[in-house]
């Protein structure tokens, strides 16, 4: 005679420990690839070819303005964790836009681009911080109409950030304001600003030696502030 009931707590212990194993092995995965980006995240990116014919070129009719977000997907190790840890992005990394002379600039802190001991805040051309072995596709975000009077203060505090020689925190702390990562930066410009465009949406982050909380790409791109303007 055959012991269903035994049958059946036999099958729900092998699927629990089943759905065990394959959480513990993405964590070890995750964790591997965290591990990675800690070691290496000084190392130059490696070029990755795309085709002759790849290269990212702003609409004609799109006119960058001060405060203005521009979003990435880039291609090294560093933007890989950020995809697998944020599935509800299509995007890695994020700068604000600055107008200096009647040019956008781009201001923004990432880690992996230079050998400096510290790495600094960056301001760049757009051109190159979309450049093909650093983006494969981007989009770019601005405040809804009605809250237009605050991006020129935004956009100057990530300039005084860039000004002040401000880091790239790779500790991810939030309570750290001369160390900031890419969209902690963001967070704090408009925050000072006046606007908390991220409203508590933090990414729990839990590996197996990792244990954060951080302000993921889709935490900004999923605000009610924000409209789309472009993407590609």
């Amino acid at each position: 005679m055959i012991d269903h009931g035994n049958n059946h707590l036999y099958i729900c212990f092998y699927r629990k420990e089943k759905i065990m194993l394959k959480t513990l092995l993405s964590s070890v995965l995750l964790t591997a690839f965290f591990a990675l980006a800690m070691v290496y995240h000084k190392l130059p990116i490696k070029s990755v070819s795309h085709g002759k014919d790849h290269k990212i070129i702003l609409p004609d009719d799109l006119q960058l303005q001060n405060g203005d977000l521009i979003f990435r997907r880039g291609i090294s190790i560093e933007s890989q964790i950020v995809l697998l840890s944020d599935g509800n992005s299509d995007y890695s990394h994020v700068g604000i836009i600055c107008i200096k002379n009647k040019k956008p600039f781009v201001i923004h802190s990432v880690p992996g681009e230079n050998d400096e001991e510290y790495e600094l805040i960056k301001m760049e051309s757009v051109d190159v911080f979309l450049r093909k072995d650093k983006a494969t596709r981007f989009a770019v975000f601005r405040l809804e109409d009605t809250l237009m009077n605050i991006t020129a203060m935004a956009s100057d505090f990530a300039y005084n950030c860039y000004l002040r020689k401000y880091c790239f925190d790779n500790q991810y702390d939030l309570l750290s304001d001369k160390k900031l990562y890419c969209t902690e930066l963001i967070w704090k410009a408009y925050k000072n600003a006046g606007l908390d465009i991220v409203q508590n949406r933090l990414h729990d982050i839990n590996f197996i030696v990792i244990n954060k909380k951080m302000i993921m790409p889709s935490s900004i791109t999923e605000s009610k502030y924000l409209k789309l303007l472009h993407s590609n």
